[in-house]
C-alpha cells in the first residue's frame, strides 16, 4: 500500500485532486475514455467541489457512483447521489454519467455489470468505515459474485446503522435493499484510492496503518493490493 500522509484536510483535497488528474492522464495514454467511480459523502465533498477547477478532459471521463438505495431516483433527497450532484458543479461536463433510477435499477445494473466485465473501472475513490466497510459491502465474505455491482440486503444492523449516521429519520424509512459495487470489482479495477479523515475515521486509520485490520473486515482484501494508495491527514 501507498500512503500518502497530509498536514491537514485541505492538503488531502489537494493530494486527491493531484492524484487524480495524474491518473486520468495516464489512463488515457492508451484508453478513449476513463471510468471513473467515487463515493459520496463528507469525504470526498472537497475533491468533488473542486474538481471542476482541474486541467483535464471531462468529456473523455465517464462518471460512476459506488452505492445507492434501490429503489430510489438519484436526484431524490434521500439518494446518495444526490450530494455528488450538489458537491459537483457542472455535471454535465463528463462523457457520459451512470446513475441509478427507481424504476429501472435492476435493468441499468444488468448492463452496467456487462459493460464493466471486460473492461473495468480505471479509478476508484473509496471512503472507508470505522466498521471497516465501504460502499454497501459491509461484510468481507459478501458478493463473491463475479460483478462489478450487486444487490445487498440491508440486515437489522445495516438499517440501524443508516438511522445512526443520519442519513434516515426511522428504520421504517430506510429502504430494504442498495446497490453497491462489490469486493470483486474494486479488485479487478486500475487505480484504487482509499481516503479518510482522522477526525472521523481514526480508529480504521490506525488499524490499517499498523496492518491490523481483521480478515472479516469487508476492506481487509482491498488493503492488501500493494498499489492501493491511502490518503489521510
Amino acid at each position: 500500500m501507498v500512503v500518502e500522509k497530509c498536514n491537514n484536510r485541505e492538503g488531502v483535497t489537494q493530494k486527491l485532486l493531484s492524484l487524480f488528474c495524474e491518473k486520468v492522464d495516464e489512463c488515457l495514454k492508451t484508453k478513449e475514455l476513463v471510468k471513473f467511480a467515487v463515493a459520496t459523502g463528507n469525504t470526498y465533498s472537497g475533491f468533488l467541489k473542486r474538481l471542476h477547477e482541474m486541467d483535464i478532459p471531462f468529456n473523455k471521463i465517464d462518471l460512476f457512483v459506488v452505492d445507492e438505495y434501490a429503489g430510489i431516483d438519484y436526484d431524490d433527497e434521500r439518494s446518495c447521489t444526490i450530494d455528488l450532484c450538489r458537491d459537483l458543479k457542472y455535471i454535465e461536463m463528463f462523457h457520459q454519467t451512470f446513475f441509478f433510477n427507481a424504476e429501472s435499477y435492476l435493468e441499468q445494473l444488468k448492463k452496467m455489470n456487462a459493460k464493466l466485465d471486460d473492461d473495468p473501472l480505471d479509478i476508484i475513490l473509496l471512503g472507508i468505515g470505522n466498521d471497516g466497510h465501504f460502499a454497501f459491502c459491509n461484510r468481507s465474505e459478501e458478493y463473491s459474485k463475479k460483478d462489478t455491482y450487486a444487490i445487498v440486503h440491508f440486515t437489522n444492523s445495516d438499517i440501524a446503522k443508516q438511522v445512526e449516521y443520519g442519513w434516515f429519520s426511522s428504520r421504517e424509512m430506510v429502504p430494504k435493499e442498495g446497490i453497491t459495487i462489490t469486493k470483486y470489482g474494486v479488485l479487478k479495477s486500475g487505480t484504487v484510492i482509499l481516503s479518510g479523515f482522522q477526525k472521523e475515521k481514526e480508529k480504521i486509520l490506525k488499524m490499517i496503518l499498523a496492518d491490523n485490520v481483521p480478515k472479516e473486515m469487508a476492506i481487509y482484501d482491498i488493503i492488501q493490493r500493494n498499489d492501493v494508495i491511502l490518503v489521510s491527514d
